[in-house]
């Protein structure tokens, strides 16, 4: 067996093999940024979703807290604004009504640290009480709306609106 190789006819082979090589694996690597694009945008996501379950449960422990106040209607209507500090219930002793103001005051600032364009509001619903923490999670400059939290999911445009997490609870 005497096998003669051309050289000149193979180099030109293995100069296109490896350029096929490098497309392929440049494909392969831009498969892998987006996956790890879409991974990182998830994990956000997920991280935005706990801090408004924590923010929504530390509410309601507040409320727990001050249980004179639940029953006398302090929290039945605590809008998305930050209300203006009162008496600062942390340096000083407060009734039952200035500590649901001070709790208003000091949830929704940590709403709104916590979470982009974040807010919450508590409503009264019968003997119930709805808390929904709210976030930006688009970056959308102006949202359209507010989430009713009381009105059925399905009227919800996640594309344009507020992501919102609520939670039902009786006191």
């Amino acid at each position: 067996m005497n096998l003669k190789f051309n050289y000149k006819n193979q180099q030109a082979f293995t100069l296109v093999e490896v350029m096929v090589a490098m497309v392929v694996f440049s494909v392969g690597l831009l498969g892998l940024a987006g996956l790890q694009s879409l991974g990182m945008q998830n994990n956000q996501t997920a991280y935005f979703r706990t801090v408004a379950i924590q923010q929504a449960y530390n509410m309601t422990d507040r409320m727990r807290n001050n249980i004179t106040a639940v029953n006398n209607g302090a929290y039945s209507a605590l809008n998305t604004a930050i209300p203006a500090l009162g008496t600062n219930c942390v340096t000083s002793t407060c009734t039952p009504a200035e500590l649901a103001n001070f709790d208003h005051f000091e949830w929704n600032t940590n709403n709104a640290a916590q979470l982009p364009q974040g807010r919450g509001s508590v409503t009264a619903d019968g003997n119930q009480f709805v808390i929904c923490v709210m976030w930006n999670e688009l970056k959308i400059p102006d949202p359209v709306a507010e989430p009713d939290c009381l009105a059925v999911p399905s009227t919800y445009n996640p594309t344009t609106e507020y992501k919102f997490y609520t939670l039902r609870v009786e006191l």
